[in-house]
């Protein structure tokens, strides 16, 4: 520990980015630099866990080598991310994955699109967590590298509540979601990997992934005008800050419905449009008067 330095990280960084690791670790190809700087965070965890067991111990401490420089005196070895991507699924791509998904795994999608949760409080669901008399599930959502959890509550409504009550799990297994043998919950990648992915190919539906269903909740709950605070508890974020990035579904939206607005007009001698942009007979006052 103490003789790890800035530097190996900066080589163990690029070498991560690259894909050049060797060994097993080898087969996991490049890393996103996403990837990377939670990688480096961890490092950085367990670096300052052992500088206070050594300050416990009454020895001396060393400097952090994973630690971030606000003053920028020195290189920093996180790397910049690229923009957060917000994929979310159109009503016309819901309905292609609907028909292209076996039956029996529909209500699977349908809940998360449905709740927002992640795919591992969803699939780890129990049924004592689900409340149909007051429409509520009770849930947690776990973030950060100790696994610290913020309690979340999901309304059910009325979709929701007809898809969980035509569950076969309802009344014959401790998990919302089991697996084939009833001794566990689904496996999620292996749903994934085997169910969802090739009913996104037989749909037609690209560059979605699992993870953007939860997207879809969020920005489904934007275009409908809900509040930020609103969806901030329902998604589990401790901060709006998070969920600010789903800002973009109500300006798409209001720029939808301005562009039904036309600025064309007809003269009396031509029923044809004139476009004010083109025709000089078309004042600017004539046109606030068209919109007027």
């Amino acid at each position: 520990m103490r003789a790890l330095t800035r530097e190996d990280f900066e080589r163990y960084r690029e070498r991560r980015l690259r894909g050049g690791l060797a060994g097993a670790q080898r087969q996991r190809g490049k890393a996103s630099p996403t990837t990377v700087n939670k990688e480096l965070s961890f490092a950085r965890a367990v670096f300052y866990d052992f500088i206070a067991a050594l300050e416990d111990r009454g020895l001396a401490p060393i400097p952090n080598p994973v630690r971030q420089d606000r003053t920028h005196s020195i290189k920093d070895p996180f790397v910049a991310e690229p923009k957060h991507r917000t994929r979310y699924l159109t009503d016309e791509e819901e309905s292609r994955l609907r028909v292209a998904l076996p039956a029996d795994a529909w209500p699977v999608v349908a809940f998360s699109l449905l709740t927002g949760l992640d795919r591992g409080a969803q699939l780890g669901l129990r049924w004592e967590a689900v409340d149909l008399q007051t429409r509520t599930i009770t849930t947690e959502r776990r973030k950060g590298r100790r696994g610290d959890s913020r309690p979340v509550i999901i309304p059910i409504n009325a979709d929701l509540l007809t898809i969980l009550r035509a569950l076969p799990s309802r009344l014959s297994s401790p998990w919302v979601f089991p697996n084939a043998t009833g001794t566990g919950p689904l496996d999620g990648r292996d749903f994934d990997r085997l169910v969802f992915r090739p009913a996104l190919r037989r749909a037609g539906i690209a560059g979605f992934r699992w993870k953007d269903i939860r997207h879809s909740f969020a920005t489904r709950l934007r275009m409908a005008n809900v509040e930020i605070q609103s969806i901030r508890d329902l998604l589990g974020h401790t901060s709006t800050r998070m969920t600010e990035r789903y800002s973009h579904a109500t300006a798409s939206h209001l720029r939808a419905a301005v562009d039904k607005l036309s600025l064309t007009t007809a003269s009396p001698d031509d029923a044809s449009p004139r476009d004010p942009a083109t025709d000089p007979g078309v004042s600017d006052a004539h046109v606030s008067a068209k919109i007027a």
